[in-house]
């Protein structure tokens, strides 16, 4: 009978190989009308998995606008690129700029 380690458990020198599992995190398409209910929406996606940096959350926010909002509030979204997320949640001025567009 042989022991060993499966090949998913190991590369081909022998050492353990740690899985890394991606997650899937689907955020909703914003509601220029109701931003702040779709910010709620965001914040559900996040609380349900196991995203805790907040430039990752920040990272999904900003792949998921369309280019036109991308567009509109450019000069923010430069601006705090290296800013974590939960700033630029907090933010009301991208908001407002959004809903009024």
């Amino acid at each position: 009978m042989a022991t060993g380690t499966s090949k998913s458990d190991s590369d081909e020198s022998g050492n353990r190989g740690e899985q890394i599992a991606r997650i899937s995190i689907k955020i909703p398409p914003l509601w220029r009308r109701n931003v702040k209910v779709w910010r709620l929406q965001v914040d559900a996606q996040f609380a349900n998995s196991p995203v805790t940096q907040e430039l990752t959350k920040y990272n999904y926010v900003l792949a998921s606008l369309d280019g036109d909002v991308a567009e509109l509030i450019s000069d923010l979204l430069l601006k705090r690129a290296a800013i974590k997320y939960a700033v630029y949640r907090s933010d009301d001025q991208a908001t407002d700029r959004i809903r009024d567009f």
